[in-house]
């Protein structure tokens, strides 16, 4: 499954010319959790295209929901940051016998 989103900056009039830039060559790192559980694993990571695009691809090999966001760690003068939460369900499939 194919995950993707934009990282960039607020949209905020106080930024000046920064507002909305895309947060190109940070890294976002794909995080998954149980259903309902506050612990997140670090899935996968993307470096941030030009346009702020990241995109990752993810599988398991575990049925179950789980849910995943997207989360930027910050750095000096840009705080963290984490997408929405969306929640999957692996269905996994036993070989025909």
């Amino acid at each position: 499954m194919t995950f993707s989103g934009t990282a960039k900056l607020l949209s905020n009039s106080n930024l000046g010319l920064i507002s909305a830039n895309p947060l190109f060559n940070r890294t976002v790192t794909l995080q998954r959790a149980p259903l309902g559980s506050s612990t997140w694993t670090n899935v996968a990571t993307d470096s941030v295209a030009f346009d702020g695009v990241w995109s990752v691809v993810a599988t398991s090999t575990t049925g179950g929901i789980f849910q995943y966001r997207g989360r930027f760690a910050g750095e000096t003068g840009l705080a963290s940051g984490t997408s929405n939460v969306y929640n999957v369900q692996w269905i996994t499939l036993g070989c025909p016998s």
